[in-house]
């Protein structure tokens, strides 16, 4: 096992690097995928882009629910590494398999019938239309979605995060000339329009299973663990037990995003120019949310190996070399949202146009409380991330839930409305929601420190 146990904070500090890095440019590699998707779909016309939102919307909120299922998986994994078991993290690997075939097959389910479902939210039928089409072809994902987050997540729980990486890269070197050749009908294939980024993402997360499997089939240190070694399943206990350290953060991520949709709905109340300033500072924010979940996603994977090979005095440093690398990054990007807020609107609209002088007054404002935004929920998720390692989720999910439903939308729709105070009102009302939730959750850390 890959030693954790430097006295050195330098040491530890590359440590958590090393693991986050390339988990948060996996992350930003496959957005880059999407991304390409988009710009594609956009040269399809305007029908096509508007609906690409509402897919975009759908498709994050489902993947993310049924995905955060698989993040026990690397918390787990990591356990049994640090243990040194490795017959042990084998069996969980096949178990791991079944785990994510159930969960994929759910999700090939919800994703064939959701784009009926959204007819009856009131959007446009050519929209609902697009989308249907494009859902109808996307369900066909589910399985090798999921198969592939549970590769990579046990992936990062044995420290092979590299190799996650490169397969990543290797995949959207493939993605991008299959969208042009699908989207458009180039070379004698059909043209399938928004389909043919359905089936682009499809072929993508096929080959990106199959390149990792093959990897770790040759790899010569991985093969002591014998994941593909045929064994007998004598119970599934490691299913249920991912299971029952996933389902909390299933349930903890799926009402915090139905949460900030609502908080959204209320700044459409309030007009055009506050819903585009809040679009922008979102869309900027979450570019450098990404490395923040990494962080903290690699905090639960190492406090969990150190855990398992019982060296408590990591535990605790670990949890705060990542809190430390959080603030750093908080801090550095808090200059840069008081310092050039306008240019950063920039990106978005004409910052010159006197029609956009309200929105860019109120997105300069936004950019300033998005640093202290950030702060909280970069505290909150790297909270969360460490008591992961613990396996404890369900005490961050009652609380996630509690301080967005009971706190933060009906104080955002007091200080927004009530108190007249705007989109300003609303967004401040998250931030205090966040920093509540982050010292009941650094308490909660203490005492599982003090309990070691």
């Amino acid at each position: 096992m890959q030693s954790i146990s430097s006295h050195k904070p330098n040491g530890l500090i590359f440590h958590v690097l090393s693991l986050a890095l390339p988990m948060a440019w996996s992350r930003f590699i496959q957005m880059m995928g999407w991304f390409v998707g988009m710009l594609m779909v956009a040269h399809l016309g305007k029908e096509e882009l508007a609906a690409s939102a509402l897919i975009n919307a759908t498709q994050i909120t489902c993947c993310v629910i049924f995905m955060s299922l698989l993040f026990a998986i690397g918390v787990v994994a990591g356990r049994l590494f640090g243990e040194e078991k490795p017959y042990e993290l084998g069996t969980l690997f096949q178990q791991s398999f079944i785990f994510s075939i159930i969960i994929g097959a759910v999700l090939s389910v919800v994703f064939y019938f959701i784009g009926d479902l959204l007819k009856l939210t009131g959007q446009s039928p050519q929209f609902t239309k697009i989308s249907s089409e494009y859902f109808h072809v996307f369900a066909w994902v589910g399985i090798p979605l999921m198969l592939l987050v549970c590769v990579q997540q046990f992936c990062y729980g044995i420290l092979k995060q590299h190799l996650v990486i490169v397969n990543n890269i290797f995949s959207l070197i493939i993605l991008i000339p299959i969208l042009y050749l699908f989207i458009f009908g180039k070379f004698g294939f059909p043209a399938l329009k928004i389909r043919g980024l359905a089936v682009g993402i499809i072929i993508q997360s096929v080959i990106n299973l199959i390149s990792l499997l093959i990897s770790l089939h040759y790899l010569p240190d991985v093969k002591k663990y014998r994941f593909f070694e045929w064994r007998q399943l004598k119970g599934v206990h490691y299913v249920r037990q991912l299971f029952q350290v996933g389902w909390p953060m299933s349930i903890q991520f799926g009402g915090e995003l139905l949460a900030f949709f609502v908080m959204t709905l209320f700044t459409g109340w309030l007009g055009e120019a506050a819903l585009s300033a809040s679009q922008i500072t979102f869309q900027v924010m979450l570019l450098f949310l990404i490395p923040l979940f990494a962080v903290a996603e690699s905090a639960g994977i190492l406090v969990s190996q150190a855990i398992g090979s019982r060296q408590w005095h990591v535990v605790e440093r670990t949890g705060r070399v990542c809190i430390r690398i959080g603030l750093v990054a908080v801090l550095l990007l808090s200059i840069l949202f008081f310092a050039i807020p306008n240019y950063l609107s920039a990106m978005y609209i004409n910052i010159h146009d006197s029609a956009n002088a309200q929105t860019v007054m109120l997105a300069r404002w936004l950019f300033y409380l998005t640093a202290l935004s950030l702060l909280g929920d970069t505290l909150r998720n790297l909270y969360v991330g460490a008591l992961r390692g613990f396996y404890d989720t369900q005490y961050p999910m009652w609380l996630g839930l509690i301080t967005l439903w009971l706190i933060a939308v009906p104080l955002s729709y007091v200080m927004g409305f009530s108190l007249e105070w705007g989109v300003i009102g609303i967004r401040m009302a998250a931030i205090i929601a966040f920093f509540i939730g982050a010292l009941l959750l650094w308490m909660r850390w203490r005492s599982r420190i003090a309990a070691l």
